[in-house]
């Protein structure tokens, strides 16, 4: 649901771009196996080809420990390559750059979950949707974590592509199905440009990730406020 260039002016409209194709579930992010985000990556072996599946996981694995002990300053794929046993070569021939490298970190160990339907109640799927993403952004270390990608966005072209076409182009179809499904159901006016809804109800919750100390802290009540928000600006008045 919702994913993070959106801070400032032009920056929500470029993490939530149009989408022609849309999905049939919602997405939503579950809280990792390990709250610490303590990762053990595997040490490094001798000589001999390691399975594919193996090598990508050590090196996830590897990036995850990195990216939650030095943050993405510290974060390099010399450093990883080193943890993981591999060699920087074999990094770089599965990841484009380094930020896209901390993403697929990020979310191996926040791992994404994609079967949550559409239950014909628009406010209770967007409450739940948008305070689980909420309750784990909130949460440490994804948060700081995931704060740190998006302002590595900005200058790293391969990480901006890879949030915006990996990360939130798959959830933010999810969301707009939903709000299709919820006009053509009558809870909010056929008229109702549910871009915009999308727009301002995550582009809240990333303006709190990225300014706490301007505009307050995330937390899931927040999150459900803004769905109550939304919904009843939708259905206030027609729209000019």
């Amino acid at each position: 649901m919702c994913v993070f260039l959106d801070v400032f002016p032009g920056v929500f409209r470029d993490a939530f771009p149009g989408v022609p194709a849309r999905g049939g579930t919602i997405p939503t992010m579950s809280a990792p196996a390990n709250r610490s985000g303590a990762v053990t990556a595997r040490p490094p072996v001798g000589r001999g080809r390691r399975p594919f599946g193996e090598v990508r996981q050590a090196v996830l694995q590897a990036a995850a420990q990195t990216l939650f002990e030095a943050g993405i300053a510290g974060f390099t794929v010399e450093r990883v390559a080193r943890r993981a046993g591999v060699s920087r070569v074999t990094v770089h021939k599965h990841w484009p750059s380094r930020g896209a490298l901390a993403l697929d970190a990020f979310t191996d160990t926040f791992h994404i979950d994609l079967a949550f339907h559409d239950t014909g109640d628009v406010r209770r799927d967007l409450r739940e949707i948008l305070g689980a993403f909420a309750r784990l952004l909130a949460s440490k270390p994804a948060g700081p974590a995931f704060a740190q990608l998006l302002g590595a966005a900005q200058i790293d072209a391969d990480l901006a592509e890879a949030i915006r076409e990996r990360y939130v182009a798959p959830r933010r179809r999810a969301v707009l199905d939903i709000l299709d499904a919820a006009r053509e159901r009558g809870e909010i006016p056929a008229d109702v440009d549910v871009t915009v809804m999308v727009d301002m109800m995550w582009g809240a919750c990333y303006n709190r990730l990225l300014m706490p100390g301007l505009t307050g802290t995330l937390t899931e009540d927040f999150a459900r406020s803004v769905v109550d928000m939304a919904l009843a600006g939708a259905c206030a008045s027609p729209r000019a």
